[in-house]
C-alpha cells in the first residue's frame, strides 16, 4: 500500500495534463527534420513525458509549498494539486528518479546536440525554481525561461536528421507562444502569488500589463511566421483573438480558461501539423 501511495503521489506530482506537451513539441522537431522513428527517439519522447514532469514539477512544488497551499487553482489531479509538508522527502526522491530516467534516455541517442539541448533543459527546468537563481521570480529573464523549454525540446527532436543551425525561423518564432502561456499562467496565480509575496511578472507588472504581453506575443507570431499549417493559422488567430478580451479583462478566471484553451488546442496544432501536415 505504501508503495502504490507513492506512486500516486508522483503521478500527482507530475501534472498528467501536461505529459503529452513535450514529447509533441520534440515530435514537431523531429518531423521538421524528416528523421525516421528508432528505439532512442521513441525512448526519448517517453521520457518527455512523465518522468520529465516528475522532475521539472517535483522540484517546483518543493519551492512553490508557500504559495501553492493558498492557491485554488493547485487543487488539480490534472494540472497541479499543492504538497503536504509531510511528502517533501518523497517528491525530493520522486525528482531525482525523473532527472535520471530523462538523463539516461538522452545519453542512449549518443548524439552529442541531443544530449547538449537536454542539458540546457534540464538545468533551466531546476533553476527556474530553486533558490538563489529561481528565475521564476526574475521576470525579465525568468520568462524565456519557457522559451528555452520549448526550444529544448523541438531542438532534441531536429536533433535525430539535422543540426539546429539548420532548422531555420520556426523554433524561435513559436517560442514566443510558449511566453506568452507563462504570462498566462502567472496572471491566472496572482492573487495566491500575491499573497505569498512571491515576485512574478504579474506581480511586478500587474495584470493588464501581463495579459498585454501575453497578447502580442502572439500578435508578432500572426504577422511575423509565414504558415505552412492550416491549423497552426486558425490557433494563432483563436489566441489573439481570446488574449485580446484577457486584455480587457485580466481576471484570474478568465487567465485559468485562456490557459486551458490553449494549452489544449496549441497541442492539437501541433498533432494536426506533425502527422497530418493540415
Amino acid at each position: 500500500m505504501i508503495f502504490l501511495s507513492t506512486i500516486w503521489l508522483w503521478i500527482k506530482i507530475s501534472r498528467p495534463g501536461t505529459w503529452a506537451i513535450l514529447p509533441l513539441i520534440f515530435i514537431l522537431g523531429f518531423t521538421d527534420s524528416k528523421a525516421i522513428l528508432s528505439w532512442q527517439s521513441l525512448l526519448q519522447i517517453i521520457a518527455l513525458g512523465f518522468p520529465l514532469e516528475l522532475f521539472i514539477n517535483g522540484v517546483n512544488d518543493i519551492y512553490d509549498i508557500d504559495s501553492d497551499t493558498k492557491n485554488p487553482r493547485k487543487n488539480n489531479f490534472w494540472l497541479g494539486t499543492a504538497l503536504d509538508r509531510k511528502n517533501i522527502k518523497k517528491a525530493t526522491l520522486a525528482s531525482l528518479v525523473g532527472f535520471v530516467i530523462t538523463l539516461l534516455a538522452g545519453l542512449f541517442t549518443l548524439n552529442l546536440e541531443n544530449i547538449i539541448w537536454l542539458s540546457i533543459g534540464l538545468i533551466f527546468g531546476f533553476i527556474y525554481s530553486v533558490p538563489p537563481i529561481r528565475l521564476k521570480e526574475r521576470p525579465v529573464i525568468g520568462l524565456p525561461s519557457y522559451a528555452v523549454g520549448f526550444l529544448s525540446a523541438y531542438f532534441m527532436g531536429f536533433s535525430f536528421n539535422g543540426s539546429f543551425f539548420e532548422a531555420g525561423w520556426k523554433p524561435w518564432v513559436l517560442s514566443l507562444l510558449v511566453v506568452a502561456l507563462g504570462c498566462i499562467a502567472f496572471l491566472a496565480d496572482y492573487s495566491a502569488d500575491l499573497l505569498a509575496k512571491q515576485k512574478t511578472i504579474a506581480t511586478r507588472l500587474g495584470r493588464r500589463l501581463t495579459s498585454v504581453i501575453a497578447q502580442f506575443s502572439y500578435i508578432i507570431v500572426l504577422v511575423a511566421r509565414p504558415f505552412t499549417s492550416f491549423a497552426s493559422l486558425l490557433y494563432t488567430i483563436m489566441g489573439v483573438l481570446l488574449l485580446s478580451l484577457l486584455s480587457l479583462n485580466p481576471s484570474e478566471k478568465l487567465a485559468k480558461l485562456s490557459l486551458y484553451i490553449l494549452a489544449i488546442f496549441g497541442g492539437l496544432a501541433v498533432f494536426l501539423a506533425s502527422f497530418f501536415k493540415i
